[in-house]
């Protein structure tokens, strides 16, 4: 009899304990959006839309999307300010070609504000301590990109919530998927892969992280080998890739390492050479001036790309040269006209390569694996590194009419990648 009271006793514990620590997290969530909506509405901000909320490395989560959907409705609830449906901002993007992701670029959170009639985004990033959840979200406004408002709360952990912050935004089979909406392909979060370290989607291109392994004896790594899946989302036309690379000198046709790299607890850099690239191709700016005395920026290959398409050689760019007051080019002097300025004539300079290189073709749902192999530095270590920071540069581009494609350098950023526990 005795030890029936006491059951029943730790049953009713358990309800009410679980019951409290639902109701903390509604109590808090109240608390916050009323907090952001008096806010907004001191400042006259009328339409507010809501993301998913990630977690510290960016990517979405079930409980970010879960707590996202809250805070809206509390918000709608709260008065003042009106929510944009979710699904809708989601069908916006993908119509335009914009992610969630890339909204923190000024000019996609202003595009969107013109698209979708919002003034202001929320943003949110969910961190799991030892003792509860944290939640920081800001409001963003669309016209100026400043944080207008912001709030944190903090609440208690349950099986449920632990469930919802180990799953990642899942999504249906490449395979499945219905067709994009103005040929723009599934832009949406990314799904997370069961065997993924991260997944990030740049436009329709989704990379996966599959693994980070070292390369060498455990008293002497001489690299550290990253795996990556790429994937073109789109559904009717293909995507060409290539990491950037830079120049060596301005005679040298190839690259003296790709502009990507590791960074290490330990403050190590490891490089990408481009021997250590497989699976993918590389691209890099060349010369121009007198001689190819000068290089390019790196920055400019996405325009030297379109270029090499528009002249169909890699070679000559047209408006490498110089001005002068000479009919002849490479005449010393200049002549003068009677009391008129002198015309001015344009003077190319050939023989100067201003891009070299070569793009992998993904078609519409193909994958391919792409394998990194990261040197150090400062040469070999003794070391093997516990979490790493990965940065990389990637051009990308999009086919926009028949065969004409659009070239964009994008930064890809993982800002920390365990590394597997090794003996």
């Amino acid at each position: 009899m005795v030890r029936k009271f006491i059951v029943v006793l730790l049953a009713c514990w358990f309800v009410a304990t679980g019951a409290a620590r639902a109701q903390s997290l509604d109590q808090e969530m109240t608390k916050l959006a009323d907090q952001v909506s008096k806010s907004l509405v001191s400042q006259s901000f009328k339409s507010v839309a809501a993301i998913d909320f990630t977690d510290l490395q960016g990517q979405p989560t079930e409980l970010g999307r879960f707590l996202a959907e809250e805070l809206a409705v509390d918000i709608v609830s709260s008065g003042g300010v009106s929510m944009v449906d979710r699904a809708n901002i989601k069908s916006i993007l993908a119509e335009h070609k914009l992610t969630e992701e890339g909204l923190v670029n000024p000019e996609n959170a202003k595009k969107l504000g013109e698209f979708a009639g919002v003034d202001v985004i929320l943003t949110g990033n969910v961190t799991a301590l030892d003792d509860g959840i944290v939640l920081m979200v800001k409001a963003v406004a669309t016209s100026s990109s400043r944080i207008v408002a912001a709030g944190r709360i903090k609440f208690p952990k349950t099986s449920e919530i632990q469930q919802l912050l180990n799953r990642g935004v899942s999504g249906d089979s490449l395979a499945a998927r219905s067709p994009d909406v103005g040929g723009g392909g599934n832009v949406g979060a990314s799904y997370q892969d069961a065997s993924a370290i991260a997944t990030k989607d740049i436009g329709s291109l989704r990379l996966v992280l599959k693994s980070v392994l070292p390369v060498g004896s455990k008293d002497q790594r001489t690299g550290l080998q990253v795996s990556f899946e790429f994937t073109n989302l789109e559904t009717r036309n293909p995507l060409v890739v290539a990491m950037n690379g830079e120049v060596q000198n301005r005679y040298s046709q190839t690259a003296a390492r790709l502009r990507s790299s590791l960074l290490d607890d330990r403050g190590g850099v490891w490089n990408l050479l481009p021997s250590g690239l497989q699976g993918l191709g590389f691209v890099r700016v060349g010369v121009h001036g007198l001689n190819g005395a000068e290089a390019y920026a790196p920055t400019e290959i996405g325009r030297l790309l379109q270029l090499l398409d528009d002249l169909g050689k890699s070679y000559d760019d047209p408006t490498d040269g110089y001005t002068t007051t000479n009919n002849i080019c490479g005449m010393q002097g200049s002549y003068t006209y009677d009391n008129n300025p002198p015309p001015k004539h344009f003077c190319p300079y050939t023989g100067n390569t201003f891009v070299s290189g070569s793009k992998t073709t993904f078609e519409h749902g193909q994958s391919g694996m792409v394998t990194m192999t990261f040197v150090p530095q400062a040469g070999n270590v003794n070391y093997t590194p516990r979490f790493l920071q990965f940065q990389g540069e990637i051009v990308v581009g999009v086919a926009t009419a028949g065969t004409k494609m659009s070239y964009s350098l994008q930064n890809l950023t993982f800002d920390q990648v365990n590394m597997p526990i090794t003996r």
